[in-house]
């Protein structure tokens, strides 16, 4: 049962670009039972009788699972704000790829920090919070996003035609879209007041 769980994790990692993203979330899940599987195989009747000493990793697991709960739980009572477009571009890039800029008003109270990230939900596509990292800067009054699509009917292809279809009216109606955020998350990538610049090379940008 154990290697069955893994197989189907991975299988669903392997083509995470090509399956719906509630059926590669919802598959993930499945780490759940995996979890209480292991659990359950540790519990040897030895060890309990006494009869012999045998290494209990159900207490490894146990806590990896609380701790994950806990972190869930922070996650749902953190703040939520709602939000609208200031901008919108549909970028068309080589190969076909493409990509969206989206710059929302910056809620009041959202503080963040360089390398955090937050978790975006349009209420027009689907009710899923979806991760993406913050590509603007802490003093800004706006936050800004760099979103490429992936994969037909994706969320990220369905926000893409929302933007695509407002924006032939010169963007105009785009600015109508109201976003959820919730966050931000994750660690600064570093003390940037100790240094006058800083120089950020990357090969992607968010989930």
């Amino acid at each position: 049962m154990i290697l069955a769980f893994l197989l189907i994790i991975a299988v669903s990692s392997h083509f995470r670009h090509k399956i719906p993203y509630e059926i590669f979330y919802a598959v993930h899940h499945l780490v759940f039972l995996l979890y209480l599987v292991v659990i359950v195989h540790t519990l040897d009747g030895a060890q309990r009788n006494g009869t012999a000493s045998r290494s209990q990793t159900f207490k490894w697991f146990s806590a990896t699972l609380l701790y994950y709960i806990c972190d869930r739980a922070a996650m749902h009572i953190n703040h939520r704000y709602k939000t609208k477009l200031a901008s919108s571009s549909a970028v068309h890039g080589t190969n076909s790829s493409q990509m969206l800029i989206l710059k929302l008003h910056r809620p009041v109270l959202f503080d963040f920090k360089p390398g955090q990230y937050a978790f975006l939900r349009v209420n027009a596509i689907d009710s899923h919070w979806h991760p993406f990292s913050l590509g603007s800067g802490p003093s800004s009054s706006y936050l800004e996003f760099y979103v490429e699509v992936f994969g037909k009917d994706s969320w990220t292809e369905k926000l893409w035609r929302i933007i695509n279809a407002r924006e032939d009216l010169e963007g105009r109606a785009s600015l109508d879209l109201e976003f959820e955020v919730m966050g931000p998350y994750g660690t600064s990538i570093a003390k940037v007041e100790d240094y006058s610049h800083t120089l950020a090379i990357g090969a992607g940008s968010g989930t």
